[in-house]
C-alpha cells in the first residue's frame, strides 16, 4: 500500500471516528448550549413592570451560569428596550414580557410540594399569592401550565428564588426596582411515588414603588 493510500485512509478512519462522537454528544434532546451537562427549558418566564410614572426602561438577561434564550415577546434582540405607561403597559400593547430560555440544572430539588394533577390549580392559586403575585399574574400563569400538566396523577414542585435565580439568569434594569420578586416552579413527575417533602419558608413580599415580578416554570420531566 502506498503511503499516500494509506494517508488518505487513515484520515477517513478518523474523520468516521469523530463524527460517530459527535452524534453520540447529540443525542440526548435536552443537552443545553453549557456544554456541562444536561439542561432545562424555562417556559414562558413573565416579567411585569408597575412603575410609578411612565417611564422608559432597558431591561438586559445575562446567563452566569450558561444558557441562551429560545424565544421572547416582544422580540427580545440585545435587549428590551421600552415605554411603560403607569399602569404598566408596554409600549401601548403587552402586559408583560416574557421569555424562554435554556439553563444548566442548578436548581434546589429538596424543598417543595407533592400536588395531585386535579388539585394543581388550587395550589397555585393558593400559593403564588403567598409570595406576592397578585390575582392577573397568578392566572396567567395557572392557564398557561395547566394546558401543559395533563401527562401525570401526581407532581412535585420545587420553588427556585432570586438569591439562587440570580446565579442563572441575572437581571439588569436601567431603572433599577425598588422591590422585585423572581420565582420560578420547577416541576416533575412523582414517578417514584415520594409521599412527602420538606415544605420551603415563604418570606413576605411587599409591594411599594417601583415594582418588577417575574414567575416561570420549569418542566423536568419524571424524578
Amino acid at each position: 500500500m502506498s503511503r499516500l493510500k494509506f494517508f488518505l485512509l487513515s484520515s477517513l478512519f478518523l474523520s468516521l471516528l469523530l463524527n460517530i462522537a459527535a452524534c453520540r454528544k447529540n443525542t440526548n434532546p435536552i443537552s443545553g448550549s453549557t456544554g456541562d451537562g444536561y439542561s432545562y427549558v424555562v417556559c414562558k418566564s413573565t416579567i411585569y413592570l408597575y412603575p410609578e410614572q411612565a417611564t422608559e426602561l432597558s431591561l438586559f438577561l445575562a446567563f452566569p451560569s450558561g444558557g441562551s434564550i429560545e424565544d421572547s415577546s416582544p422580540p427580545y434582540a440585545q435587549g428590551w428596550n421600552i415605554f411603560l405607561d403607569k399602569q404598566g403597559v408596554i409600549g401601548g400593547k403587552y402586559r408583560f414580557l416574557w421569555y424562554e430560555c435554556r439553563l444548566p440544572d442548578l436548581f434546589q430539588h429538596e424543598k417543595g410540594w407533592i400536588v395531585q394533577r386535579e388539585h394543581l390549580a388550587d395550589f397555585f392559586e393558593h400559593i403564588m399569592p403567598q409570595y406576592g403575585f397578585c390575582k392577573t399574574e397568578t392566572d396567567d400563569f395557572v392557564e398557561y401550565w395547566i394546558q401543559k400538566l395533563r401527562g401525570n396523577a401526581e407532581y412535585l414542585i420545587y420553588p427556585q428564588q432570586e438569591a439562587l435565580l440570580k446565579r442563572l439568569v441575572a437581571l439588569s434594569f436601567s431603572l433599577t426596582p425598588e422591590r422585585l420578586q423572581r420565582v420560578f416552579f420547577v416541576i416533575r413527575e412523582n414517578t417514584s411515588r415520594l409521599a412527602s417533602i420538606e415544605a420551603p419558608q415563604i418570606a413576605l413580599f411587599q409591594r411599594s414603588g417601583f415594582t418588577a415580578v417575574e414567575c416561570g416554570g420549569v418542566f423536568a420531566g419524571d424524578d
